[in-house]
C-alpha cells in the first residue's frame, strides 16, 4: 500500500527488538520498542533533531530511521550523553537530579572530568554531592541557587577547581568531606564560609595551609587539656580553659577522644583521633611557652605555629613529622637546641629563621628540601653538614657569613660563607647573596665585595 513504510531503529551501541515496524503515513507510530544499552538510560527516539514516541504522526512519506538518544543517571539525574568513547561532561540535565548526589568518575570506562555551569544551578532540591578526583574543572556558577545544598565531599583538590571552596556555596554548606584522595587544604580554602558547622579530614590529609580554622567561625571543636582540637590538629590555645600566659610548659597529647565529633551511637564512639598536625599560627605569640612536648603521632608543624615564641628554650621534632612549614619556628630567639627526625622531607621557607642562640644545625638524611631563609641569621651555627638527600635549597636558606664550608661525600651540594652552590669543580661553582635578615635586596656594591672574598677563599680551599 502506497502509505506505509518500514521505520528502522538505531540503538547507537545498544540492542533493540525488533529491530524495525511498519508504520502507516499520516497516522500515529504507534507502540515503539525500548533499548538496552548498560550502564546508559534510554532517553527517546530521535528523527531530525525531534523526540518521537507512539504518539507522534509519521509525516515522513518514505522508509526511514529512529535512533535512540541516551543519558546517563546521576543522583535520579539525567544527563545527555553524546560522544562514545570520550570523557564525560555534566552539563544542563534532560531531567534534574534530586536528594544525595554522587558523581561517579567513570561510566562504562568514561571519566567524568567536568561539571559544566548549568549542571546544578538553580537546584533547590540536591541535599549533598560528592565529587571525584576525575573532575577537574567545575563551571564557574555550576552551584548557583543550590539553596538546599548543606554536605560537599571531595576526594582531591588537586588544580584550579579547587583553589578555594566554591563560592556560591560559601554561605549555605554546612558540611565538607575530605575523602581518602585529599593530601592537603590549601591557604584561606575556607574563607568567607560563616555557615560551616563541620569537616571531616580524612587520615590522608597531611597538611593544612593558613587561615583554614579561622575563617570557620561556626566550626565545633573541643578543647583538651587547654588546648582547642579539632579532629587530629591542634588549633591552639582555648584562652578560657587556660590563658596562655599562666602555661610555661607546654605538652601535647598523642591522642584524645571526642564525644562532640563521635557521639555515642556512631560507627567509632570511643576512637581516639590521633594528633597529626599543628595548625598554622595555632601557638604564634605566645610568650610564655618555655618548654613544649610534641607527640610522636605528629606528621606536620603548620606555618608560624610556634612563630615568636622568644621564650621556647629547645626545639625537638618529633619522628613521624615530613614537613615543617614556612615560619614555623621563625623568631624562636632563646632555643638553643634543635632536633630535627629522619622522617623529615620537607623544612620550608623560613622554618627557622632568627634562631640567633641556635648552636648547631645536622641536617637529617632524607630531607629533600630545605626553604629559602629556614636557617638565616642563625649566626651562632658555624658549621652545617648538607645530606645527599637533598634536592634543593632556597634562597638564603643558610644566610650568614660565619658559616663555613660544608660538604659530605658525594653531596653536589657546598655551603661557604652563608652562600651555597652545586656541583664541585669552582667553574660550575654557582653562589646566590643570601637576602634574609632585613629582607631586602643587598647593594651591588656589597655583592661585589662579597663576590671577590667568595672567590678568594674558593682558591684557597683544596
Amino acid at each position: 500500500m502506497p502509505n506505509e513504510y518500514t521505520v528502522s531503529f538505531d540503538a547507537k551501541g545498544g540492542a533493540v527488538d525488533p529491530a524495525s515496524k511498519g508504520v502507516t503515513f499520516d497516522a500515529a507510530y504507534g507502540a515503539l520498542p525500548t533499548p538496552v544499552r548498560e550502564p546508559y538510560v534510554f532517553v527517546d527516539w530521535r528523527l531530525d533533531g525531534a523526540t518521537v514516541d507512539a504518539a507522534t504522526v509519521v509525516t515522513t512519506p518514505s522508509n526511514h530511521v529512529l535512533s535512540a538518544r541516551w543519558g546517563v543517571s546521576i543522583g535520579g539525574g539525567v544527563w545527555e550523553e553524546t560522544i562514545c568513547d570520550e570523557p564525560i561532561s555534566l552539563g544542563e540535565p534532560l531531567v534534574a537530579p534530586s536528594g544525595e548526589v554522587v558523581v561517579p568518575a567513570e561510566i562504562d570506562g568514561r571519566p567524568v572530568v567536568e561539571i559544566g555551569a548549568e549542571a546544578f544551578a538553580g537546584n533547590t532540591a540536591i541535599t549533598s554531592i560528592s565529587i571525584p578526583a576525575s573532575v577537574t574543572n567545575i563551571a564557574e556558577g555550576a552551584f548557583v541557587g543550590c539553596t538546599g545544598l548543606k554536605t560537599v565531599a571531595v576526594d582531591s583538590l588537586r588544580g584550579d577547581r579547587f583553589s578555594a571552596f566554591l563560592p556560591e556555596l560559601a554561605e549555605t554548606v554546612e558540611r565538607v568531606v575530605f575523602l581518602d584522595g585529599v593530601a592537603d587544604i590549601p591557604d584561606n580554602f575556607f574563607e568567607g564560609c560563616a555557615a560551616l558547622r563541620s569537616m571531616d579530614i580524612a587520615e590522608s590529609v597531611a597538611e593544612i595551609g593558613t587561615n583554614v580554622f579561622e575563617a570557620c567561625s561556626a566550626l565545633a571543636t573541643t578543647t583538651v587539656g587547654g588546648l582547642e582540637m579539632y579532629q587530629g590538629w591542634v588549633l591552639g590555645y582555648d584562652e578560657e580553659a587556660s590563658p596562655a600566659s599562666q602555661v610555661a610548659s607546654l605538652e601535647i597529647p598523642e591522642e584524645y577522644e571526642d564525644e562532640t565529633a563521635r557521639p555515642e551511637g556512631s560507627p567509632h564512639h570511643g576512637v581516639p583521633y590521633p594528633v597529626r598536625g599543628i595548625a598554622a599560627g595555632a601557638f604564634e605569640g605566645e610568650t610564655g611557652i618555655a618548654t613544649v612536648e610534641l607527640p610522636e603521632s605528629l606528621v606536620f608543624i603548620g606555618a608560624r605555629a610556634f612563630a615568636n615564641c622568644t621564650r621556647l628554650e629547645w626545639i625537638a621534632v618529633p619522628e613521624g613529622v615530613a614537613k615543617i612549614d614556612r615560619d614555623a619556628f621563625r623568631n624562636c630567639t632563646r632555643a638553643q637546641g634543635l632536633a630535627l627526625p629522619e622522617s623529615l622531607r620537607v623544612v620550608a621557607d623560613g622554618a627557622f629563621a632568627n634562631g640567633t642562640r641556635l648552636q648547631s644545625v645536622s641536617i637529617p638524611q632524607g630531607v629533600e628540601e630545605i626553604g629559602g631563609c629556614a636557617f638565616s641569621n642563625c649566626w651562632r651555627v658555624t658549621s652545617v653538614s648538607i645530606p645527599q638527600s637533598v634536592e634543593r635549597i632556597g634562597d638564603g636558606a643558610f644566610a650568614d657569613r660565619r658559616l663555613k664550608a660544608a660538604r659530605p661525600e658525594g653531596s653536589p651540594h657546598l655551603l661557604r660563607h652563608g652562600r651555597w652552590c652545586r656541583g664541585c669543580s669552582r667553574d660550575a661553582r654557582r653562589w646566590r647573596r643570601l637576602r634574609c635578615r632585613s629582607g631586602s635586596a643587598t647593594s651591588r656594591t656589597a655583592r661585589s665585595r662579597d663576590a671577590r672574598r667568595f672567590r678568594r677563599s674558593s682558591s684557597r680551599t683544596p
